[in-house]
């Protein structure tokens, strides 16, 4: 069996509305030379149903497993693989047609870079294109520019990938297990830092990903992430603690996080309030009073604690 340039992996739970079309936009790439690794992470729903025959016809490349996380699916699928670059696809986003023909291109130019990226274009369940708004309604920050070359720096201050499914990655610069299963919604954003060390990336200002919003993103559970995000900057100033300017910079980023957490918690936690999520509010409070202790001198604070 020929190697493959490309392995798309695409890890599954429970978005039996979405999987076909995501599969749909990669058979409608113009680059033609790819196998297709879909992990089916324990889904509840019929996605086995719609996939299994699909591997049976031999258009992609099939395992199940029991429900571990998508960092897990993640891994699986890429020791999998066998191509020489890695697009990962979660499975309700789509590729636009040429999507892995000029990121192919671009690495193959420059044997030095370990991925390549674009931008995302936002769209709605039914493929729309629409604004790029959170789960509390906010318009989130999606560049249409990103660092180039060495972006150690600047991945410290954010994750400038909205989704791992703008890339497509040299698998040879990828370690074994690349994604930390231990974090839940920013594994990605902790893959790219620990690339970015030493290997450099490649931006184009092209767009590289249609990113689906929809009410059962991953993404929504804010305080969910900004743990893990909290989780993943300690993680990284350990790694980091006799390389001073790495070290540096991450400490910024860490005490950043810690100033400006609790004011997003608050602002989230009336917003639950106001839909009836009054356990989600109560939990956002008692982690922004976590990181600024003070919250409990104010006595509307507390009442809002008793929920009254």
């Amino acid at each position: 069996m020929a190697t493959p340039a490309v392995s798309v992996v695409i890890p599954t739970y429970n978005h039996a509305r979405f999987v076909l079309q995501t599969l749909e936009s990669v058979w409608a790439q113009t680059f033609t030379d790819y196998e297709i690794i879909v992990v089916n992470d324990g889904s509840p729903d019929n996605t086995g149903d719609l996939l299994v025959p699909l591997a049976q016809s031999g258009k992609i490349r099939y395992f199940a497993q029991e429900n571990a996380g998508q960092g897990a699916a993640r891994n699986r699928g890429i020791a999998e693989a066998r191509g020489r670059f890695i697009n990962l696809l979660d499975d309700d986003d789509l590729l636009p047609p040429d999507k892995i023909a000029w990121q192919v291109a671009a690495l193959d130019a420059d044997p030095g870079v370990a991925a390549v990226y674009g931008y995302p274009d936002p769209v709605d369940a039914d493929c729309n294109p629409t604004e790029p708004r959170d789960a509390y309604n906010a318009l989130p920050d999606w560049p249409r520019d990103a660092p180039t070359g060495n972006v150690y720096e600047a991945m410290t201050r954010r994750c400038w990938l909205v989704s791992p499914g703008q890339a497509l990655i040299r698998r040879a610069a990828l370690p074994p297990a690349p994604f930390d299963t231990t974090l839940r919604g920013n594994d990605d954003w902790d893959l790219w830092l620990r690339l970015s060390e030493t290997h450099r990336f490649a931006f184009e200002r092209r767009v590289a990903l249609l990113y689906r919003l929809h009410g059962a993103n991953a993404s929504a559970d804010t305080l969910t992430m900004r743990r893990s995000d909290f989780r993943m900057l300690m993680k990284h100033l350990r790694r980091n603690v006799l390389a001073p300017r790495r070290f540096a910079l991450l400490a910024y980023r860490l005490a950043s996080l810690v100033r400006n957490t609790p004011a997003m918690m608050l602002e989230q936690a009336q917003a639950d309030d106001l839909a009836g999520r009054t356990e989600t509010a109560r939990a956002k409070r008692l982690y922004a009073a976590r990181l600024r202790p003070t919250l409990y001198l104010d006595a509307g604070f507390r009442a809002r604690l008793r929920g009254n």
